[in-house]
């Protein structure tokens, strides 16, 4: 950037000056006074600040990389609605004495600048194709900074910026497109959306391996090779890749993410301000590469990539929500996005299901009728147990063969890259191995087999969790573990009750004459209390079904009775809670408590999908035409 401007010099000279100007509402940050540039992949545009600690922090490291008398204070007056004609010769233009009366005037080390507001509706860029002359002057919209105090210049009066009138000729001014060394959260955002292509998962596959071989936790704090110089490298190689079309941008961000939170975790502060900042250097690094757009920048989100930095619960959109339009991985028994515990007995068929669930999520069918469900899921089966022969059998056993496309299913045996998951090491290698594949969900076929403490001791699975569980979680991967049941079943799977700690859902499983009954223990609330299973068995093939009957569904009165009145006003079957309840309210009955009826909507509408026919009428009562459902 070309610009100028000097204040005390010394470490408390150059931190307190940067202080008093974030005190009047500028948006500040380090510079060298030198070569007037940013940190190393310091993303200015995500970091120029107001807040006090933070100015604080950034002038510090600033302070300890240069030395004081190279820290210059920059100002992104872009961030706080202003720009800045920057004149670096003697022979001003004749236009500026046209300018000039709205103006507030900072001198600089060979000329001045002339800082005002922006004109309403207009966010400027840089450019200067529309100013009456194109010599001995530059533009410093969103897309630049202006140095404003330093060892080498007078310092500009934050005062007059509070004087400063709006430039006079938005005509002339170009709007912003995004051309500069630091992103926006705007750009950042529409980056990942413009680069979203791939060429295959294998062009990613450098990443994990740099992360492997390249960090070593000593050299946190070493130039070129600590945590954030390769942070920053990475990233900027991700955004190169992404543009080219080789894999999205967003998958490697979100490794990378994940990497660094981890490496920062003895530093909060560092994780998300530094975070951001490298990001968006990154990104405007690799725009910068690119001519700039015509139109101007949207206004920013409050996030970056959809990770929303407030931890709190944005009430408008949680409102909106309709809390019945649930997801299901396997219909009734594995909700979408969760993790579940299946415990049972020896010999009762636990991983016999388990393999079904998982063969039919990787090949996107339901081996029982041959549709096709959702999308096939990418499935990283974990097996201790079963042997080359026994895997062969149980594939044959559903029907399921070479002529079959099993891709999708990451199937594992015996596996060393999978144990000790309970410990920081062990825990390292098996995400490293996730983070390669992307699955969508991970199956362990047993729980004490990939754990090095006791598998009936709660410590071990918060262990597990802690190291395992919780990152699966935070990668938005949902897991499924099978455990053994206990010598007393009704205690559930062997160890104390705090051993169910990490999963939402707990199914114990028990064989009946048909197949199997699942009994859940819930966080979710729409999961029915009861599954029945049937299995059944051909000369070709072994199925498992669901039972339709409403009585092995839904055993409890309560919903049971609030099916028959949502059959008795004809309510449509495909109808979310908060439509439903409103129908209800407006027809004088009550809705009752949301968790009831959001189980009753859901055992209904499971029954007419399998049944259209299927009719729910409790004894005396009469059916209701109910709503037209045109339009409805």
């Amino acid at each position: 950037m070309s610009d100028d401007s000097s204040v005390p010099t010394g470490v408390i000279g150059i931190i307190n000056a940067a202080c008093n100007y974030a005190r009047m509402g500028l948006h500040v940050f380090p510079v060298h006074a030198a070569n007037k540039s940013p940190l190393p992949g310091y993303g200015w545009a995500a970091l120029a600040t107001t807040t006090i600690n933070e100015v604080v922090e950034d002038f510090d490291r600033a302070i300890q990389e240069w030395g004081h008398d190279f820290v210059s204070v920059a100002w992104a007056l872009g961030l706080d609605e202003c720009m800045a004609i920057d004149l670096d010769t003697v022979s001003e233009p004749e236009w500026v004495a046209d300018v000039e009366p709205a103006a507030a005037v900072n001198p600089t080390r060979r000329g001045r600048h002339l800082i005002f507001r922006n004109p309403p509706d207009v966010t400027p860029g840089n450019g200067i194709s529309n100013f009456p002359t194109h010599d001995g002057f530059d533009v410093r919209g969103v897309g630049g900074y202006i140095i404003v105090a330093g060892p080498d210049r007078p310092g500009l009066d934050p005062t007059t910026v509070q004087r400063c009138g709006t430039f006079p000729h938005p005509e002339w001014l170009s709007p912003y497109g995004g051309y500069t060394n630091a992103a926006t959260k705007a750009e950042v955002v529409q980056f990942a959306k413009d680069h979203a292509a791939t060429k295959g998962a294998q062009y990613l596959n450098w990443l994990p391996t740099a992360m492997a071989t390249q960090w070593h936790p000593e050299n946190a704090g070493t130039p070129a090779v600590g945590r954030h110089p390769l942070a920053t490298e990475w990233l900027a190689k991700v955004a190169d890749e992404s543009r080219l079309g080789l894999y999205p941008f967003g998958d490697g961000v979100r490794l990378i993410r994940a990497w660094w939170k981890q490496v920062t975790a003895d530093d909060p502060l560092r994780w998300g301000r530094e975070w951001e900042g490298m990001l968006s250097w990154a990104v405007g690094r690799a725009l910068a590469k690119s001519p700039p757009t015509d139109e101007a920048d949207s206004d920013e989100p409050h996030d970056l990539l959809g990770d929303n930095s407030s931890p709190f619960i944005d009430w408008p959109t949680f409102w909106r929500a309709d809390a019945t339009d649930h997801d299901w991985l396997i219909e009734g028994f594995w909700p979408a996005g969760r993790s579940v515990l299946l415990h049972a007995p020896a010999k009762t068929g636990k991983s016999l299901y388990t393999l079904w669930c998982a063969v039919c999520l990787a090949l996107g069918v339901d081996l029982a009728t041959g549709e096709r469900t959702d999308d096939p899921k990418r499935v990283m089966y974990i097996d201790y147990e079963m042997t080359e022969a026994d895997l062969k059998e149980r594939l044959n056993d559903f029907g399921v063969s070479e002529a079959h496309d099993l891709s999708g299913l990451l199937y594992s045996q015996i596996p060393m890259d999978f144990t000790s998951l309970d410990t920081s090491p062990g825990a390292a290698i098996a995400l490293g191995w996730v983070d390669r594949e992307r699955p969508d969900v991970v199956i362990f076929d047993t729980f004490g087999r990939c754990v090095d403490g006791d598998e009936n001791e709660a410590d071990t699975v918060r262990a597990f969790y802690r190291h395992t569980g919780r990152a699966l979680r935070d990668r938005q991967i949902a897991y499924l573990r099978v455990d053994h049941t206990g010598k007393d079943s009704t205690k559930g799977a062997r160890g104390s009750s705090a051993k169910n700690d990490d999963v939402d859902l707990i199914w114990s499983m028990q064989q009946t004459r048909e197949g199997f009954q699942l009994r859940s223990r819930s966080r979710v609330s729409w999961v029915p209390a009861v599954l029945n299973v049937t299995r059944t068995v051909t000369a070709n093939q072994i199925t498992f079904g669901r039972s339709a009957e409403i009585s092995d569904v839904v055993p409890d009165e309560a919903t049971t009775q609030k099916v028959y009145e949502l059959e008795a006003l004809g309510i449509d079957p495909l109808w979310g809670r908060a439509k439903v309840a409103a129908y209800m309210t407006e027809h004088g009955v009550a809705p009752g408590r949301n968790n009831v009826l959001a189980a009753a909507i859901k055992v209904r509408r499971e029954a007419k999908q399998r049944n259209p026919h299927a009719v729910f009428k409790a004894p005396g009562q009469e059916l209701s035409t109910g709503p037209d459902q045109e339009g409805q």
